[in-house]
């Protein structure tokens, strides 16, 4: 009975969420027609919002962002969930750059708002031209603009930290830019790529301190990812933090 009453629900959040996508996104594209994306951030941020409440979720935003006159950045977020990138889109106060997994633009209707919204197209099982992708996130940041990737590369199984990938952190080492550590928290329990079903509540995005540069520019690829994959771990609970005695 509780699992039927769970599926009912969930199915309500789907037509809710997905109908607030469509009635949103149409608005969005219509507006970044007439005006670039990175001058309507603040709709994309609100309707992020308002598109994780039609699912049912809470957002919380913990900590610190960091100074947006010191940028730009490079956000390395976990991945629990779908709900994540809405996550990311109310949580991010400036026009980002982000990689997208090739199947997301064979989607009518969302292949445009992930045009729109500054998405570059990175087919994960190419290498070349995945290369590629990161070239042009290379090319994006040199020019000034903040970017974001998910450095595990999809979504958790179970929940935990997957390894990281090596792309991310290629692209900090080539570009010196400030690396920033955002932990994904909750999402995993409410909505995961094992269920269908969606439980209703809060989802936590939480602040990491920045990494400039000068601090990993001497570290080795592997060793940035390391250091990044701890930080977030540390965010969301999973790492407990190392106390001297």
């Amino acid at each position: 009975m509780r699992t039927a009453i769970k599926l009912v629900f969930s199915l309500i959040f789907y037509i809710l969420g997905f109908g607030s996508i469509l009635f949103l996104g149409s608005i969005y594209i219509l507006l970044t027609l007439l005006i670039h994306p990175r001058h309507v951030q603040w709709f994309a941020r609100l309707s992020c919002r308002i598109v994780l409440l039609c699912f049912g979720q809470w957002l919380i935003i913990e900590g610190q962002p960091p100074d947006q006159s010191k940028g730009p950045y490079l956000y390395l977020p976990n991945h629990e969930s779908l709900l994540d990138i809405f996550m990311m889109g109310a949580a991010i106060s400036k026009y980002f750059k982000i990689p997208v997994a090739e199947y997301h633009f064979k989607i009518p209707f969302w292949k445009t708002i992930a045009n729109r919204y500054g998405g570059i197209p990175i087919e994960r099982h190419d290498l070349a031209s995945a290369i590629g992708s990161m070239h042009r996130l290379e090319q994006a940041i040199d020019e000034g603009e903040q970017a974001v990737i998910f450095f595990e590369g999809t979504r958790s199984h179970n929940g935990r930290l997957r390894p990281v990938k090596k792309g991310p952190f290629h692209v900090a080492k080539n570009t010196g830019v400030t690396l920033v550590p955002c932990g994904i928290d909750g999402a995993f329990e409410h909505q995961n790529k094992t269920s269908w079903l969606i439980t209703p509540g809060i989802v936590i995005w939480r602040w990491g301190e920045p990494i400039i540069g000068s601090r990993y520019g001497h570290l080795e690829v592997a060793e940035i990812g390391d250091w990044v994959r701890t930080q977030v771990g540390l965010l969301t609970g999973e790492f407990e933090p190392y106390v001297e005695f």
